[in-house]
């Protein structure tokens, strides 16, 4: 039998160049934001445990203890979640992704009988475009199970001490409204919602009125004036439309057990449902969360 040799730096690169596709693939499933640098510091990382396995494969450190302790780290490293469920998420990703990969390329050297020496490069390129495939139909994939999810907020509206509303705040990129008194992005939430913790008098009005314009002729004598504002939008088919604004003294945005407050937010009043399932009730702007660092 002729000896096979092996060369550190093509498996340094192998297991670089496999450890970045996967790691970018995970986030991608995870929808983190992608760190080009810690993807690829992570990467480094791991190439260079995965060569030394070749020096010393019956050393402690590639023990299956340490070997999974050092998966996590390369995530942590990589992907930097937001919490234990991202990092538990991470990591299955990973796991299943190299389970995948290299079933797909045992499979194929299977089906070339077994001559894989003499194509690693073909296999290995195979087991790249895989991964690439993957990652480029991750997007899809997280539209359509993970963001309804991950951009669902627990909100809480604080009008004062004994006014207050709980529901759920979607994010909302192309949520533009911006309070015109000092810029401030804006909070729009169904009527429906908020009429439990606004005053009789603003509700009997807005009920009355029936739209935003015939809204506004008539709050000059409402207890709740001074914190009323008036919220200029366009939409389409709509391009100079008014909203009436609510001035809340707090909001409470809570995601993974992280709660972001901000204070004197306006929250629009929106007459009409904002989605079929009443999967939520608000939207929330993404530059409020942002300028959060969220």
């Amino acid at each position: 039998m002729s000896e096979v040799t092996v060369y550190a730096d093509l498996t340094f690169l192998v297991n670089f160049v496999l450890d970045l596709l996967i790691l970018w693939v995970s986030a991608r499933l995870c929808a983190i934001k992608l760190r080009p640098k810690r993807l690829i510091i992570s990467s480094l990382l791991g190439g260079i445990y995965g060569t030394g396995i070749i020096i010393s494969p019956e050393a402690w450190y590639y023990s299956f203890g340490v070997k999974v302790l050092m998966s996590a780290f390369l995530v942590y490293i990589g992907l930097k979640p937001l919490s234990i469920k991202q990092l538990v998420s991470g990591m299955i990703y990973f796991y299943l992704l190299c389970f995948v990969t290299a079933g797909a390329v045992w499979g194929l050297a299977l089906a070339n009988e077994g001559q894989t020496i003499n194509n690693i490069w073909y296999l290995l390129l195979a087991g790249i475009i895989l991964l690439i495939l993957l990652g480029l139909g991750a997007n899809s994939y997280v539209e359509r199970k993970v963001l309804p999810h991950r951009l669902n907020y627990k909100v809480r509206l604080i009008f004062s001490e004994s006014s207050s509303c709980d529901g759920i705040g979607f994010l909302d990129t192309g949520n533009g409204l911006r309070d015109p008194l000092n810029g401030k992005p804006v909070v729009i939430a169904e009527y429906d919602f908020l009429k439990k913790c606004i005053p009789p008098d603003l509700q009997e009005i807005i009920e009355k009125s029936g739209c935003e314009e015939g809204i506004l002729e008539v709050v000059e004598d409402c207890s709740w004036k001074n914190r009323l504002r008036i919220i200029p939008y366009s939409s389409v088919g709509k391009e100079a439309g008014i909203m009436l604004g609510i001035r809340a003294d707090r909001i409470l945005v809570n995601k993974e057990n992280r709660e972001m407050k901000k204070e004197n937010v306006v929250i629009a009043i929106c007459l009409h449902k904002l989605n079929h399932d009443d999967s939520f009730c608000m939207l929330i702007p993404s530059a409020l969360i942002k300028e959060n660092g969220g």
